[in-house]
């Protein structure tokens, strides 16, 4: 006869954490510091005179990279630093996606409206 057993794993499951601005406004420095910090491209992906679209992933974890992320957090002028600082030693592992694009236009109604 074998044993049978239960194995249970529970997942936290967090909320999303977004933040959002347009390029070549001061909004956008967290996102600038990271690309900037550990993509492979050399430019400004920010701060650019020609854009164009790309998207960056990587995967942090507060052992790896919470170094450079406290780092951040003396810099002046670096919006959400800290509370992506917080998020990251709380959960230890958080996947980034930063995605650079140009929004769709709308195309303009009948009428002029």
């Amino acid at each position: 006869m074998s044993d049978w057993k239960l194995r249970m794993v529970a997942e936290p499951i967090v909320p999303v954490w977004t933040i959002e601005n347009n390029c070549e406004v001061n909004g956008a420095e967290l996102q600038r510091a990271i690309v900037r910090g550990f993509a492979e491209r050399k430019d400004d992906p920010v701060w650019i005179n020609k854009h164009e679209a790309f998207t960056f992933e990587k995967v942090f974890t507060f052992k790896e990279h919470g170094e450079f992320f406290r780092g951040a957090l003396t810099m002046a002028g670096l919006r959400y630093a800290g509370d992506f600082f917080e998020l990251l030693q709380r959960y230890g592992t958080i996947k980034v996606t930063i995605t650079k694009s140009r929004p769709e236009q709308q195309p303009a109604k009948e009428g002029g409206k």
